[in-house]
């Protein structure tokens, strides 16, 4: 393994409804949680579904973890949902 002490981040979904979830972020980097609300923003766009992250706790504001609050709407009927 060329890292062989590498600690990948992990994601966890909880609280999965039809336009939202809890999304549960681990990591020991610091700083990089405006980053995962790039993500999930960018996951929307490239899908052709809007969605937003909002922060609901920070482990920088002594949270174990950060965790979002996720929500996104459907693309319209007829919509092609996916990379082009």
């Amino acid at each position: 393994m060329i890292y062989p002490n590498l600690a990948p981040p992990r994601f966890e979904c909880h609280d999965i409804a039809d336009t939202s979830m809890s999304l549960h972020y681990f990591t020991h980097r610091p700083g990089l949680t405006d980053f995962v609300v790039g993500i999930v923003q960018g996951l929307g766009k490239l899908y052709n579904t809007p969605a937003t992250a909002n922060i609901v706790a920070m482990k920088t504001a002594g949270a174990d973890h950060d965790i979002f609050a996720v929500n996104w709407t459907h693309p319209e009927k007829g919509a092609s949902v996916g990379p082009a």
